[in-house]
């Protein structure tokens, strides 16, 4: 080795060497950064009791500069800085809390990031929500099936405005694992979630578990029979029906082997008066499932929007209109003896609300002396868009 290298080789060994002496020997006063330190929230129990509950809070970490020897400097984490603040006594609204902290031994706190954190405080509230089940580990003509749950809802607590925020309380599963028709029970986690399916912070659950029942089977496709009874609204006319014709269920083999068809609850139509739909609810023998394969199950009617109403008359329900002083009117039907009828027609919107004496049937005997009259009838009332027909359409008024 030449005279140059030999010095350089020299230089970065010393070099070493001072290094290793100022740090270890040394050990200089040195200053860091421990970030993202989390600020522990303490007497929310006690806040709980008095009808209170955090909602939101300025800061859930700070930001702290220490100041120590090197060697116990590099030894400090975020774990090892004791973080509080103390809500116990906190009231509605928005409050501001001083924040106090901890150290090890031999550290110095030179600055935090904040000496405050500001609350918002709501009152404590417990809603019950509905249980989500999402069951996976299926595909093609089989399906995982929830058979049961130990809980439909769960008490969700919290400040008011997050626990209105929690649309259900979810558990998933899945079933990639399990055998056909084999059922199995199984412990899962809750979170509360909004509508969007984010978790929702900040809440407490009455239960971290649910069991959950539930087995893979295979589907089959069935026909439907949708039994319907009554009739539509008097003035209209059903004009047309659409019915599911087959339905998708599911369940163990051995009951689909035997299940040719299946049948829905009855379908009552009547005094529908306008299009309408209901949904089709098949009737399933214990054991059988509705697959999630089927889509929405409805019967659709459809009903004229021109429609015919028929009221009855007796002769005593003639209105004479316009009769002189000193004269006297009667009716005589003729052949109808004491009952005629009515017979309006129009849009089904103006037929609902209309009642017999709305278009009643009027003569009028203005200017007429004593004597018999053939008189058309007219209604009370013309309403337009609809149209009146009295049968008979004439009668004979005596004036005596």
């Amino acid at each position: 080795m030449d005279r140059k290298k030999l010095d350089i080789a020299i230089s970065i060994i010393a070099a070493i060497v001072l290094w290793f002496y100022v740090i270890n020997i040394e050990n200089p006063i040195t200053n860091t950064v421990i970030r993202d330190v989390p600020i522990n929230m303490e007497g929310t129990v006690e806040l709980q009791e008095r009808g209170y509950a955090v909602s939101s809070a300025s800061a859930e970490t700070i930001d702290i500069n220490i100041q120590g020897t090197r060697n116990e400097v590099l030894r400090v984490s975020a774990a090892d800085i004791s973080v509080r603040t103390n809500v116990s006594g906190l009231s509605e609204g928005s409050s501001s809390v001083v924040i106090s902290y901890s150290v090890p031994q031999g550290i110095t706190v030179t600055s935090v990031e904040t000496n405050n954190v500001t609350y918002n405080v709501e009152k404590y509230v417990t809603v019950s929500k509905p249980v989500d089940i999402i069951m996976e580990g299926a595909s093609g003509s089989r399906e995982v099936t929830v058979i049961s749950s130990s809980l439909s809802q769960v008490d969700v607590s919290g400040a008011e405005s997050l626990v209105a925020s929690v649309d259900t309380v979810r558990v998933n599963g899945s079933l990639s694992k399990a055998e056909l028709d084999q059922e199995t029970v199984n412990a899962l986690a809750c979170k509360a979630v909004d509508e969007s399916g984010k978790e929702v912070a900040g809440v407490t659950l009455a239960h971290d578990t649910i069991n959950v029942t539930a087995a893979v089977y295979q589907t089959k496709t069935v026909p439907l029979e949708v039994p319907i009874k009554g009739n539509v609204w008097e003035g209209t006319t059903l004009t047309g029906t659409v019915l599911p014709e087959s339905v998708v269920i599911k369940g163990p083999a051995s009951m689909l082997s035997q299940t040719s068809g299946v049948s829905a609850k009855t379908i009552d139509i009547s005094g529908i008066y306008e299009d309408k739909e209901f949904e089709v609810v098949p009737s399933l023998p214990d054991g059988l499932y509705l697959s999630n394969s089927n889509t929405a199950l409805t019967a659709k009617f459809t009903v004229a929007t021109e429609g015919q109403l028929v009221f009855n008359y007796k002769a005593s329900d003639i209105r004479i209109m316009d009769v002189a002083d000193g004269l006297k009117a009667s009716v005589t039907l003729g052949d109808a003896l004491d009952k005629f009828s009515g017979t309006v027609t129009g849009p089904v919107s103006l037929l609902r609300p209309l009642a017999a004496g709305d278009v009643a049937p009027t003569v009028s005997v203005r200017n007429r002396g004593a004597g018999d009259y053939d008189l058309t009838m007219t209604p009370l009332q013309n309403i337009n868009g609809l149209k009146v027909v009295f049968s008979p359409a004439t009668v004979t008024i005596t004036l005596k």
